[in-house]
């Protein structure tokens, strides 16, 4: 249980933080639990963010540092949810804007039913790449627990999350510009997933250079075939 106040951790049954005296409320149930740990968790995932968005490289650690190993990995499945449900929506728009464009054909739009498996799709998509991490980082032996795995994962979806949602506001029709902020977007999962490798789970660069490109080729692979047993 963290301060609403100064985010500090708190100990069982105390009545205000140690560090800032800020009063603590009673938890009435396990909802109100559960909602004040999905917001904690929120909140750490925008710290985060805001650290690593426009460096990567030197403000991902700093951002696993700032946050805590604990909350790391809350933070991390909050990116990845958040990442998950951008993807879906950015997806779910482009099909609708292409269906609408071949009315002649009889191409009827998606609906919500659509929609849902996109979102279906998408997280077990962000799902797969944090199992991916996980499972390679210990098998190229890299330390650290779950969180260090989750948090970089989490972090290097929510590049692509931006980036399909920006292609679904933006439409087929500027693939131009779509297809630049693509590179930018790969450019920044590339970094951030080997800066996570490297200074979080503390792997060989050698190794972790090899990894890489082995963890994107699995998650898009996995991400394929789940895909098209969807739809």
């Amino acid at each position: 249980m963290y301060c609403q106040q100064c985010g500090g951790e708190l100990a069982a049954g105390v009545s205000q933080c140690p560090e800032c005296h800020h009063p603590v409320g009673k938890v009435p149930d396990a909802v109100g639990r559960a909602t004040e740990e999905a917001r904690q968790a929120a909140a750490a995932a925008g710290a985060a963010f805001r650290l690593f968005v426009m460096n990567p490289v030197g403000g991902l650690s700093t951002a696993y540092k700032s946050i805590g190993e604990q909350r790391s990995a809350a933070a991390g499945v909050a990116l990845g949810i958040i990442s998950s449900l951008l993807l879906a929506t950015g997806m779910f728009l482009v099909q609708r804007r292409a269906a609408r464009g071949l009315d002649l054909f009889f191409v009827a739009p998606p609906g919500f039913s659509a929609f849902l498996k996109l979102v279906l799709v998408s997280v077990v998509a962000v799902g797969v790449l944090g199992i991916t991490v996980l499972v390679l980082k210990t098998a190229f032996g890299g330390s650290r627990g779950a969180s260090g795995s989750l948090f970089t994962a989490g972090a290097g979806t929510s590049y692509l999350g931006l980036l399909f949602i920006l292609a679904g506001i933006l439409g087929l029709k500027n693939v131009e510009v779509i297809l630049l902020l693509g590179v930018f977007a790969m450019c920044y999962v590339t970094l951030i997933l080997y800066t996570g490798f490297t200074q979080i789970l503390s792997i060989h660069e050698g190794r972790a250079a090899f990894m890489l490109p082995v963890t994107l080729l699995l998650s898009a692979w996995l991400a394929k075939v789940i895909y098209v047993a969807v739809f």
